[in-house]
């Protein structure tokens, strides 16, 4: 359930396995969107049109996004349309350059972005490591 402006790469393609990394990207989307007033990752709010708009975003590669495919062991003919779309795409448009889209941001914000908004759940950071975060450091207290 939810807006599937707000679901992690890996919901929208279909996978049954995953992680709380999705609320990572989750919370990076609602971060993004309160940063910009807008949303990150515009679509009809059709799970295909937002994973394209994410790929357009990342600029990212077939052999990326046929990795992410493979973690999620669901390599389908949807996935292989997108990949087929986004090579298209990269050699027309930059990738997404986080300090172009958010300037105001001080380069700990931009990290901690950075960190949240990976394709690969693996990579992202966990609920921990961004509790830790120097950008969120001063919003946490550690009593002993």
């Amino acid at each position: 359930m939810g807006n599937p402006c707000y679901k992690a790469p890996e919901l929208l393609m279909g996978s049954t396995n995953y992680s709380t990394a999705i609320d990572i990207w989750s919370m990076e989307c609602i971060f993004a969107e309160m940063l910009r007033l807008e949303l990150l990752f515009i679509g009809n709010d059709e799970p295909p049109q937002i994973l394209a708009a994410i790929f357009w975003q990342f600029h990212q590669n077939t052999i990326t996004i046929f990795m992410i495919s493979l973690y999620l062991y669901e390599i389908n003919e949807f996935n292989i349309f997108i990949c087929k779309a986004c090579l298209v795409r990269q050699l027309k448009k930059p990738g997404l350059d986080l300090a172009a889209e958010f300037p105001e941001l001080e380069p700990d914000g931009l990290d901690l972005l950075s960190k949240m908004l990976r394709l690969c759940p693996n990579s992202r950071i966990s609920a921990d490591q961004a509790l830790e975060h120097p950008y969120l450091r001063i919003l946490t207290t550690h009593d002993d």
